[in-house]
């Protein structure tokens, strides 16, 4: 009669069948979550197609290129988890920066350089059309936004960012030169729009 210490330890070759299974399990959840990821990111962009106007087989080329993106950049933060790293470690933030001069290389060359100026732009004001978002829904049942309020309430927003030490503009709520906004912002905002804005932001802080 076996021992009860040998039945609880599974022979060589059932732990590493289980382990085989753990890690399908677990390849299985990393590509789910990257399709996921790709999905939101992606989704995100639809307000640049629509600016751009290019034709269906152009926006398909370009969709497929910026897939190709958020896929490495999601590949590279699953490297980073599985070692331990962050995603500052300078050889991760290294291939990230590569990633993204890959790209602008790739859309330069397919799309020319005013696509990728304005790929670039609408990257760099994603944080101002976030809070524009936030700003929209308070206001959709009230006094909604119009299209062309949005699209300048972004760019004002965008071009009263603070810059942080380094000279780098961010994300931070706080880096926002609020009081130069809702000045600029009364030319096209109503009152009613004015105090969304400041609710609205004032909440982030």
């Amino acid at each position: 009669m076996a021992s009860a210490g040998a039945d609880a330890t599974p022979p060589p070759a059932a732990a590493a069948e289980l382990d085989e299974v753990t890690q399908e399990r677990l390849k299985k959840n990393t590509a789910e979550q990257r399709l996921t990821e790709i999905t939101h990111v992606l989704s995100q962009y639809d307000g640049l197609f629509k600016t751009l106007g290019l034709s269906a087989a152009a926006e398909t080329d370009l969709k497929t290129l910026l897939i190709d993106n958020v896929g490495r950049h999601f590949d590279l933060g699953t490297i980073a988890r599985t070692q331990g790293l962050k995603p500052v470690d300078p050889d991760i933030a290294a291939l990230s920066v590569q990633a993204d001069a890959d790209l602008a290389t790739k859309v330069r060359a397919a799309f020319g350089d005013s696509v990728y100026q304005t790929l670039q732009h609408y990257d760099q004001t994603a944080p101002m059309r976030e809070l524009t978002g936030h700003v929209a829904a308070v206001l959709a049942t009230t006094s909604p936004l119009t299209s062309d309020q949005a699209n300048q309430l972004v760019e004002i927003l965008n071009s009263n960012r603070i810059p942080d030490a380094q000279g780098h503009l961010t994300s931070d709520p706080h880096a926002i030169n609020l009081d130069a906004v809702l000045t600029q912002a009364q030319t096209f905002l109503s009152p009613a729009q004015l105090t969304a804005l400041r609710q609205v932001q004032e909440d982030r802080r």
